[in-house]
């Protein structure tokens, strides 16, 4: 009876070792698949101290057109292009560069060391070499977006700074349908085109920083943090945001000073303006009259709730 169990056993890890390649590749491009990607740049974060070091980069690369094809031939042709550009790909890339299969019709590569090459002529290279390729039924293009992982935030997790770095180069790519094919995107491309807002978040809590800004840009918004009120008020001085979400009892300024600030004609006298209280008495409403703040919020914020009224004011904005 003993040895039957542990034959099963045997059997059943046997099977598990199978059937993994199933886990974390993509069959039909024969790349490792995003759920790989991201267990794989997680552990890459928490084992390279000094990203500066190598520079490394996670660049996102995108079929143009693609429903366009698809109508035109199928989706199988479109399907056919996809895994074609995975093998064009692969004698493109360097040695040490990881190849993942993105959902949707697109790959991902992790440029390990960029220090001693400049990347946008590698990733250049790569779109004009892929537009000259005969390896696709009609010539096709790639619009690339590039994410460096040393400027991620440092106030992260591992875990958090892997899925900010996926959702900023999703972010990035989702640019190209704005600026036409075979566009290049990285940090000094104009993002407002498909941001649903710039928002400025102040508070001196460091995990409120975390928490918004997860909720904020996993939501498509732009953001800016300051830590304290000063900093507040002279990021306000310069940037025009659509919304300021400020705490009340924040460091060097409170949020009700900020806004008296902000009314002096600054370029956000007019900006919506929400501050956040721990409890909302008459003093804080009567103050919140006479400054022109917008809405005040109470903790813990219910965080549908502001994303209804950013949207319901945003569009009223706009309109």
């Amino acid at each position: 009876m003993k040895s039957t169990y542990l034959d099963k056993i045997e059997m059943t890890k046997e099977k598990l070792r199978k059937n993994l390649d199933a886990y974390i590749t993509d069959e039909a491009s024969s790349t490792f698949n995003e759920l790989f990607m991201r267990e794989y740049i997680l552990n890459y974060l928490s084992l390279l101290q000094d990203l500066a070091e190598v520079k490394p980069m996670l660049v996102f690369v995108h079929v143009d057109d693609i429903i366009s094809i698809n109508n035109r031939y199928s989706s199988d042709v479109g399907d056919e292009i996809i895994v074609n550009l995975a093998y064009e790909l692969k004698q493109l890339i360097h040695g040490d560069d990881m190849l993942f299969k993105r959902k949707g019709p697109g790959y991902a590569i992790l440029v390990h060391d960029t220090k001693k090459r400049n990347i946008k002529d590698y990733v250049i290279n790569i779109q004009n070499e892929i537009k000259k390729s005969n390896a696709f039924v009609e010539p096709i293009t790639v619009s690339v977006a590039v994410v460096a992982l040393a400027d991620l935030p440092e106030d992260l997790e591992d875990s958090e700074r892997a899925d900010y770095a996926i959702n900023l180069a999703s972010r990035r790519i989702n640019l190209s349908h704005y600026l036409g094919n075979g566009s290049y995107i990285d940090k000094d491309t104009n993002e407002t085109m498909s941001s649903a807002g710039y928002v400025l978040f102040a508070d001196s809590d460091p995990l409120s920083h975390k928490v918004f800004r997860r909720f904020l840009e996993n939501n498509n918004y732009r953001l800016d943090i300051a830590a304290n009120g000063i900093n507040a008020v002279n990021m306000a001085k310069k940037v025009k945001y659509d919304a300021i979400i400020v705490d009340r009892y924040l460091e060097k300024m409170d949020g009700l000073m900020i806004k008296q600030h902000l009314n002096e004609s600054t370029i956000n006298m007019h900006s919506l303006y929400i501050l956040i209280v721990q409890n909302k008495d008459s003093f804080i409403i009567e103050q919140a009259n006479y400054l022109a703040i917008d809405y005040v919020l109470t903790k813990p914020i219910i965080f549908e709730e502001l994303q209804g009224i950013l949207e319901r004011e945003f569009k009223r904005r706009v309109g």
